[in-house]
């Protein structure tokens, strides 16, 4: 089974997949850390192409962006200097406490695989299951039939 997508050097979320080629079936396992079942699709595009697309979010992407988790420093009254300062309006916190994004390292958003296999597969047997952030795809090659020889009458 090739692999046919080509990667740039765009940030783009491509999981990496590992394909074992078996006597009976194509093995896939692909790192799909932060992507949930539901947001993981699979579909047979032609006879031999399977397509993988999904997606993965962000925790912050529930609960309204980042701008709005931000609380702006203020100054408060400080009646035993004497000194007039002005407030900074309070922006309220949509998350829980009060937090801010520091570092972002995860990717998020859409990814799009697709596997080509050199012979055609059952894929109505095709199983999948995702454990551990790994999802596991099992192809079935199809049967061969043997060769029979036909007796004309």
């Amino acid at each position: 089974m090739a692999d046919d997508i080509k990667i740039t050097k765009s940030k783009v979320f491509v999981p990496k997949f590992d394909v074992v080629d078996t006597d009976d079936a194509y093995e896939l396992d692909g790192e799909l850390s932060g992507v949930a079942q539901h947001d993981i699709s699979l579909e047979f595009i032609d006879a031999v192409t399977l397509f993988i697309t999904g997606h993965t979010k962000s925790h912050t992407e529930s609960t309204g962006d980042l701008q709005n988790l931000y609380k702006h420093p203020s100054v408060e009254d400080d009646d035993e200097g004497g000194i007039p300062v002005s407030r900074s309006p309070k922006r309220e916190s949509k998350g829980k406490g009060d937090t801010k994004q520091l570092i972002m390292e995860r990717t998020v958003g859409e990814f799009a695989r697709m596997f080509t296999s050199p012979v055609h597969v059952n894929q109505d047997a095709v199983t999948a299951r995702v454990r551990n952030v790994v999802a596991s795809i099992v192809v079935p090659k199809m049967v061969k039939n043997p060769r029979r020889k036909i007796v004309i009458r």
